[in-house]
């Protein structure tokens, strides 16, 4: 994508420790950078997509103070991903930034009905 932004004029601002693998420290250090540009740039709107980065983005963006906050399920990993245990954290995980964002994005009606299946975890803000 980044030769689309670079067309557009856009700069891309990389956070290299935003990796795809769960990582304690690298995740931190990026949560940390994210408060910080979000802080600096003072967006209305954070949407995020991906389970890691819409994690981190959603924590990041309540804490600077981004007024809406948006995330795009494009799969998920509620059942038979990960073992039983890594997928109630990630249910807890998903249920508890469900309280603080604005708008939940899925990309069909079947991803949409798992999701409000697994989570329950958006009340007053799931599609009917």
């Amino acid at each position: 994508m980044g030769y689309y932004a670079s067309e557009l004029g856009v700069e891309p601002t990389v956070i290299p420790e935003l990796g795809r693998e769960l990582s304690w420290r690298d995740d931190l250090v990026a949560f940390g950078k994210l408060v910080k540009l979000m802080r600096a740039v003072r967006p209305t709107i954070v949407h995020t997509h991906t389970a890691k980065a819409g994690a981190v983005g959603r924590l990041a963006a309540l804490v600077a103070g981004v007024p809406i906050r948006v995330h795009t399920f494009h799969g998920h990993v509620f059942r038979g991903y990960f073992s039983p245990l890594k997928t109630r954290a990630f249910l807890w995980i998903e249920r508890f930034l469900g309280r603080f964002t604005h708008a939940v994005v899925a990309i069909s009606e079947l991803q949409r009905a798992t999701c409000a299946r697994s989570t329950t975890s958006f009340p007053g803000r799931a599609a009917p």
